[in-house]
């Protein structure tokens, strides 16, 4: 209705704080617990935002017997130039202490242009520096710089498809090329069900071995299943799942 669209706007002028935890279990036997906070404002009657992020990240062996903690601070940007285009930036310090070894400070951010040439096509450039989610590369202090240029296209509603380039450039002389292409196509509105198809392509110039994942070259074809529901059309409550394969 209109008067929630008018309240939705109202609450999207205010400042907002965000307080969010994760806990995650990788497959090499290592757990990574994340905590964020986050604060932000408008700016120009919501034409842009400014704000603070904070990340604290603890990476641990599950036998207990190497751990790194890395902690985040980072200002944060956005302005929409017009209806057609917005930039986002983050900008910080990444101080990365492993345990029983030297602490190390980067300088990290990320970046991204958004543009939507048309109702159905929209076009983004990002570049990002951040460390990777891995202990020796923390204790190597190796970072990567990632560059990607992409395209979504939604012809209608029922259909979206995306293409992607990425290149990485990463502090130990490693350079990377990804590309990816996908489709999804929307088989049941409610609740909304995707199908879709994806193929990526990555290769490395060089074989090393500094912790984060680095084949000669490796292709991928998957299958996909979204699942997204909304439990009623103003409610702010939903459920989101997602399976590959």
């Amino acid at each position: 209705s209109a008067l929630r669209l008018r309240e939705t706007l109202t609450q999207g002028l205010k400042p907002r704080t965000q307080l969010e935890g994760l806990r995650s279990t990788q497959s090499d036997e290592l757990d990574i617990d994340t905590l964020r906070f986050g604060h932000e404002m408008a700016l120009a009657d919501g034409r842009g935002a400014a704000g603070l992020r904070v990340a604290r990240i603890d990476f641990e062996r599950e036998d207990g017997t190497d751990a790194v903690r890395l902690t985040r601070p980072a200002v944060y940007g956005r302005w929409r130039f017009s209806d057609a285009a917005e930039i986002n930036a983050e900008l910080g310090t990444e101080r990365i202490e492993p345990r029983g070894g030297g602490a190390h400070d980067k300088t990290v951010y990320s970046t991204w242009f958004t543009w939507w040439a048309s109702d159905q096509v929209r076009m983004d450039a990002s570049s990002s520096r951040v460390s990777f989610d891995n202990l020796r590369s923390l204790r190597l202090g190796i970072m990567p710089i990632q560059n990607a240029v992409s395209m979504d296209f939604a012809p209608d509603e029922r259909q979206r498809y995306n293409l992607r380039a990425e290149r990485g450039l990463y502090s130990d002389g490693n350079r990377r090329w990804t590309g990816q292409a996908s489709g999804e196509w929307r088989a049941h509105l409610k609740p909304e069900v995707w199908l879709g198809l994806r193929h990526a392509r990555t290769s490395f110039e060089q074989r090393l071995d500094n912790g984060y994942f680095n084949p000669d070259r490796v292709q991928v074809t998957q299958a996909t299943l979204r699942l997204n529901h909304r439990f009623a059309a103003d409610s702010a409550w939903t459920v989101s799942a997602f399976l590959a394969a």
